[in-house]
């Protein structure tokens, strides 16, 4: 009984080693820094501030299901290391204003923010 604790206490203080040499050595050359940044991504005029809202939360919804890659390449940020783009507060606003015929027009506006690994 005395051999068998010996044993396991042995082989458990060997796996703590060897997890936290494998862990040092996998991370000690990794210089990494959280960057955090925001994007307004536009959609098309409308003649609804309803429509224009709506355009904005399917816009918003798209990006919600996307990749980190594919966010990558919608939030154009090449620097990032290719799993860690990460949304995190974001909303839907809408800017009126007027087109050069003098109809109101409305335009959904998907604010984003976004954060990402970068290697120093």
């Amino acid at each position: 009984m005395k051999a068998i604790i010996t044993a396991l206490l042995l082989t458990s203080s060997l796996s703590l080693i060897s997890t936290q040499a494998l862990a040092h050595t996998q991370f000690n050359n990794s210089h990494y820094s959280t960057r955090n940044n925001d994007r307004q991504i536009i959609t098309p005029f409308v003649s609804s501030k309803s429509e224009a809202y709506e355009n904005g939360y399917n816009k918003l919804q798209v990006l919600i299901k996307k990749s980190s890659v594919e966010l990558g390449q919608e939030l154009k940020v090449w620097n990032a290391l290719q799993s860690s783009i990460h949304l995190d507060n974001s909303y839907v606003s809408v800017d009126e204003s007027m087109n050069k015929n003098g109809q109101i027009v409305y335009q959904g506006v998907v604010n984003t923010k976004f954060h990402y690994q970068e290697k120093d």
